[in-house]
C-alpha cells in the first residue's frame, strides 16, 4: 500500500474514532438518565392534571324542615330569573308584561332561618353560591341573582335575587361580602337578606359562625400551616 493511501486511513480512523466514542458514551448515558427522569416527569404531569382538573360538585346537604316550603314558594307567580339569571337585560317584555301587574298583590313575606350549623356545614362541603347582577322591577330593587344556592339545603334555588344583605343594597359580590365582613367584625349573631323569587318577597336570617368557633378555627389553620411548612 502506498504511504499516501496508508496516511489517508490513519487520517479517517483518527477523525472518526473520536464521534464513535462520543456516540457510544451518549447512548450509554441516556439510558440511566431517562430511567431516573421519566418518573419524575410523570409524576409531575400528574401533579400538573390533578391541578387542572376541574373540582368535583360539592355534595348537597340534607335539606332542612322547611325548605320543601320554601322552595314552593312564588310557583304560582311567574319569575323572569326563575330560569335564566340574566333575564332582566335578555327579556324586556316579560319584564314589562310583569311590571303592569299592581303592587298591592305582592303576597305576605315568607321567613327563613339558615341555623349556624348548617352554615358550617355549608363551608365544610365546599357549597360556595354566587350571584350575578340583575336589573330591578316594579316590585324589587336590583341585586343580584342566585347561583350554587340549592345544595344548601334551605329551598332557596338558582335564579332568586338577593336584594338586600345587612341593610345594604346587595347590587355586587363585593357589597354582600362587604356586609357579611362587617357583621363578623361586629361579631353579630346573624345577618338579615332580603330574597325575591317572582313577587314572592323572603326574608333569609342567617346565623353567623360565633366568635369563639371563628378564632378556633384560625388557631386550627394556622397549626396546619405551621406543620406543613416544617
Amino acid at each position: 500500500m502506498a504511504p499516501a493511501a496508508r496516511l489517508r486511513i490513519v487520517l479517517v480512523t483518527l477523525l472518526a474514532v473520536p464521534f464513535a466514542l462520543i456516540y457510544a458514551a451518549s447512548r450509554w448515558a441516556v439510558g440511566p438518565l431517562a430511567q431516573r427522569v421519566a418518573p419524575k416527569l410523570s409524576a409531575a404531569g400528574w401533579e400538573i392534571a390533578q391541578l387542572t382538573r376541574p373540582a368535583p360538585a360539592p355534595k348537597p346537604l340534607p335539606p332542612s324542615a322547611e325548605a320543601a316550603a320554601i322552595a314552593r314558594l312564588g310557583d304560582g307567580a311567574a319569575s323572569p330569573h326563575r330560569h335564566d339569571p340574566s333575564a332582566a337585560t335578555t327579556a324586556p317584555a316579560a319584564l314589562a308584561a310583569a311590571a303592569m301587574l299592581p303592587k298591592a298583590r305582592l303576597p305576605k313575606p315568607a321567613g327563613l332561618l339558615v341555623s349556624r350549623s348548617r352554615v358550617s356545614a355549608a363551608a365544610k362541603a365546599g357549597i360556595r353560591p354566587s350571584g350575578s347582577p340583575v336589573g330591578g322591577t316594579q316590585w324589587r330593587p336590583a341585586g343580584m341573582a342566585l347561583t350554587g344556592v340549592g345544595p344548601v339545603g334551605v329551598g332557596l334555588r338558582a335564579g332568586d335575587v338577593v336584594t338586600r344583605v345587612g341593610g345594604t343594597p346587595a347590587r355586587s359580590q363585593g357589597a354582600v361580602v362587604s356586609a357579611v365582613s362587617l357583621a363578623l367584625r361586629r361579631r353579630q349573631p346573624a345577618i338579615v337578606a332580603e330574597v325575591w323569587r317572582g313577587r314572592q318577597k323572603i326574608i333569609v336570617t342567617v346565623q353567623l359562625p360565633l366568635p369563639n368557633a371563628r378564632r378556633g378555627a384560625r388557631t386550627a389553620r394556622a397549626k396546619r400551616a405551621r406543620k406543613h411548612s416544617l
